[in-house]
């Protein structure tokens, strides 16, 4: 029989966990980054933390307490998402 040491032992087989790998990734990512859109979106009256928004405004009027943000980690802003028209 023959003998797999593991998956370095297979051609390709190395290329196509790090494929995985990156789309587990990017699965990750966009999972934290809609969740943290969720969390703004339950509380709206965040949006009145200074922040600065994607279309490079501040926005806001109250200086926010030490921790606290109203923009998820890439910086989407509600403010700036219900000003959008479709």
């Amino acid at each position: 029989m023959p003998r797999f040491e593991g998956a370095s032992g297979w051609p390709g087989a190395q290329s196509a966990l790090d494929r995985v790998w990156r789309a587990l990734s990017v699965l990750f990512t966009a999972g934290v980054e809609l969740q943290e859109r969720l969390l703004l979106i339950n509380r709206p009256w965040e949006e009145e933390l200074l922040h600065w928004g994607e279309d490079a405004r501040l926005h806001g009027a109250i200086a926010p307490p030490p921790g606290q943000h109203s923009t998820t980690s890439t910086g989407w802003c509600l403010g700036t998402h219900r000003r959008v028209q479709f």
